[in-house]
């Protein structure tokens, strides 16, 4: 919870011109791992939760149980479409959701805590942007 508000209090400080966003030309995990809050695209390839705020972009970011959003439904996609999880795609990360990431985390051999970050990331499988294409890792 506590790594959730302090996410937001980032978030809106660079919304707010109070505070300047990460480079986005910067290396994905040289960045602090904030609350993941948007779908977006890598490489053209796969479909990420990704944290974005206006002229801030990263992958290094991180989900866990009581988010809701579109970066929600990215994972979820991905845990049905690349793992077979049958989740409903509704963009809360409840127990459902927590409990096929540990299965999916067990299964990439991660540590299987519940939580999507650059670790889960990065062993993990993504959905595809094209259908029909397979599910890709992102680094």
């Amino acid at each position: 919870m506590s790594r959730t508000l302090t996410a937001l209090a980032a978030a809106t400080l660079v919304t707010l011109g109070v505070a300047a966003p990460a480079s986005a030309s910067a290396s994905v995990d040289a960045q602090a791992p904030y609350y993941c809050n948007e779908r977006g695209t890598w490489a053209e390839e796969s479909w990420i939760p990704v944290y974005n705020v206006p002229g801030t972009w990263s992958a290094a970011c991180v989900l866990d149980r009581g988010a809701q959003s579109n970066a929600v439904r990215a994972l979820q996609d991905s845990l049905n479409y690349c793992y077979g999880q049958g989740l409903a795609v509704d963009g809360e990360f409840g127990a459902r959701t927590e409990a096929a990431l540990r299965e999916v985390q067990k299964i990439i051999g991660v540590p299987a805590d519940g939580e999507y970050g650059p670790q889960t990331r990065k062993a993990m499988r993504h959905y595809p942007v094209k259908t029909g294409t397979s599910c890709n890792r992102v680094p």
